[in-house]
């Protein structure tokens, strides 16, 4: 059945005790909050919002860490959430904002992570 992964770290932005909350199918699609989106081939997206997320460096990339959540305080406790939900075996990603990413989404994960939390 589907696995379940949650986060209680304080870091959360919606002052909720669930930082996220993941669902991996065995068709191998994860599923979860906006803390990782796909903005970039959203073609639901008006010009306005296009533009927006484009200044904010939400289109840089196939997949990018929700702003809020690189935002939050404790950057160590973030990193760690994101590490425990690489462990997982998923190709394809769907998050509560943005776009399908039907492949390579995990690749796309970890260089998302890389670029919002890189280790020094």
């Amino acid at each position: 059945g589907p696995q379940r992964i949650t986060s209680n770290n304080n870091n959360n932005p919606n002052n909720n005790n669930h930082y996220y909350t993941i669902e991996k199918t065995q068709i191998g699609l994860l599923l979860l909050s906006e803390a990782l989106q796909s903005q970039l081939h959203n073609n639901l997206l008006s010009l306005s919002s296009r533009t927006a997320m484009q200044i904010r460096g939400m289109m840089d990339s196939g997949v990018v860490v929700s702003p809020k959540w690189v935002k939050g305080k404790d950057k160590v406790a973030a990193r760690q959430d994101f590490e425990r939900l690489l462990k997982l075996d998923f190709a394809k990603l769907i998050g509560a904002q943005g776009a399908l990413v039907p492949r390579r989404a995990k690749e796309e994960v970890v260089l998302a992570v890389e670029r919002a939390f890189p280790v020094w």
